[in-house]
């Protein structure tokens, strides 16, 4: 039984990223809507960690939080910078942290 399940959700991101691409394609058209439905699922592991850590805080060890946020930190946000630009609202420093300016 567990074994399906897993199957079963490992085929969530490629049908949920073909609903986008045919929701969006009409109004971005075709290849800008694949590159936005690629943008929004690629990144659908570290998604997953996230809600499990919102659900269950208390069942991951200070270094779990750690190294999946981190690894999240380091893949999710140029894929949403991405998609908000092909959607036509591109990412800005809402927030004043410089956040496209160069630390190094």
């Amino acid at each position: 039984m567990g074994e399906k399940r897993v199957r079963s959700l490992s085929k969530m991101p490629q049908r949920a990223t073909e609903r986008v691409r045919e929701a969006f394609a009409p109004l971005i058209g075709k290849p800008k809507a694949k590159d936005l439905a690629f943008h929004l699922f690629d990144w659908s592991d570290e998604a997953a960690f996230l809600v499990a850590l919102a659900l269950f805080p208390s069942r991951f060890s200070h270094d779990e939080i750690v190294c999946g946020l981190g690894a999240s930190l380091c893949h999710f946000p140029n894929h949403a910078a991405a998609a908000a630009k092909l959607w036509g609202t591109p990412v800005s420093d809402v927030f004043e942290l410089d956040v496209f300016e160069d630390e190094g």
